[in-house]
């Protein structure tokens, strides 16, 4: 099933590592009939409900135990990371010994240019992000100046209540006044029998994000849209401004809906008499957020540990060859500065700006995705150029 976020499609999300779930209760459960069966089958069914029911207990020990293992395996990574962290950002310079590096004894040194006098490595994570296949086509032709302060991607766990937090932590920048941007979720403590008999693994229950303090002028999420109205009579034209939502992957820190659970049950709850339109509506939020939470729990497995294959373009599943899927050309254009402005009482005609800026455009996803080029790190080649999927 093809996930949304921001009205994009997020590919290669589908990962259920570490006890993650597989979110169940995505329809609605009137929509579904139930099978009658010949009283004998029935009695042999219900018989094997009581042992699907102890397997599944043990199954959610398990995808609880493996969670476990995963945050106290982290645990013990973390003076890796924070060394990591600290080269990254040019707080500690390898020693002689440290940056050498090979796989094999007989290895090549691999070419390098005239050093650059620049501390730490420029544009790490956001180079990351734009090479990842599970981020690209989340990230914005307009986000790429604001993740170049980007100085860390880290994962917090959680033992009560049990979950885990997304850390993404910026240095001063003209956006936003908060240092650290976070996405978090909680699992369930108790299971209810309902649930269990379905369950697949761990269930998050609630999610929480940041409340990004946008500085003026400079909230991602929105944009500003300029149009004219000309006096039919007078001839006379005046600006209308307005304000519109816009795609950028910050959003991702702000989720529409907090509690999952109350969600899930809303729709399992709706019947016919339920309008269809805010069925539809409530299947849609379900849609993102499991999207958002498949996204979060590839970020804390894959990408965060891999940050550095995936820069350098050596992660087996994050390289994408432009050759292989071949070059397109730049076709999407923001429809919507065309739309017309609304008119005083038929004297006025709307026009469009002549003063806008043309729309910054990047490559193409699937599904005609907007993306843009990364800031390609010095000495770096081609490793923040859009990666096809």
């Amino acid at each position: 099933m093809a996930h949304k976020h921001n009205g994009k499609v997020a590919p290669h999300v589908h990962h259920h590592d570490a006890g993650d779930a597989h979110s169940e209760g995505s329809h609605c459960e009137s929509d579904i009939q139930p099978i009658v069966y010949p009283e004998n089958i029935q009695r042999r069914l219900n018989a094997l409900k009581h042992i699907h029911m102890d397997i599944q207990k043990h199954e959610h020990h398990m995808h609880v135990q493996i969670f476990q293992q995963e945050a106290d395996t982290y645990k013990k990574m973390l003076p890796l990371l924070k060394k990591r962290a600290e080269i990254i950002s040019g707080v500690h310079e390898p020693t002689a010994e440290e940056g050498q590096f090979k796989l094999k004894d007989d290895a090549p040194a691999p070419e390098t240019t005239p050093a650059d006098g620049q501390k730490g490595i420029a544009n790490f994570w956001q180079t990351v992000l734009m090479n990842s296949g599970h981020t690209v086509d989340l990230v914005e032709q307009h986000d790429h100046e604001v993740l170049e302060y980007l100085v860390d991607v880290r994962t917090v766990y959680t033992e009560k209540p049990l979950g885990f937090k997304l850390e993404f932590e910026f240095r001063e920048n003209p956006w936003f006044s908060n240092k650290v941007l976070t996405r978090g979720y909680e699992f369930e403590d108790e299971i209810s029998r309902e649930d269990l008999y379905l369950i697949t693994g761990l269930q998050p229950k609630t999610t929480q994000g940041t409340v990004i303090e946008w500085k003026d002028g400079k909230n991602l999420t929105k944009k500003e849209k300029i149009t004219y109205q000309r006096n039919k009579k007078t001839g006379e034209r005046r600006q209308m401004k307005t304000e519109e939502e816009q795609d950028t992957f910050f959003s991702f820190f702000t989720p529409a809906v907090t509690d999952l659970r109350a969600l899930m049950k809303s729709l399992s709850a709706a019947d016919d008499s339920v309008d269809t339109e805010v069925r539809m509506a409530t299947a849609q939020k379900i849609q993102d957020a499991e999207m958002e939470y498949e996204l979060a729990s590839v970020l804390r497995t894959r990408v965060i540990p891999r940050a550095l294959l995936i820069f350098t373009e050596e992660d087996d599943e994050d390289v994408y060859s432009d050759d292989e899927f071949g070059n397109e050309d730049d076709e999407d254009e923001d429809e919507d500065d065309d739309e017309d402005g609304a008119g005083d009482a038929g004297e006025d005609e709307d026009e469009e700006s002549d003063d806008e800026p043309p729309a910054k455009k990047g490559g193409h996803g699937p599904g005609g995705m907007k993306k843009g080029v990364a800031g390609t790190p010095p000495g770096k080649g081609a490793a923040g150029k859009p990666r096809k999927n």
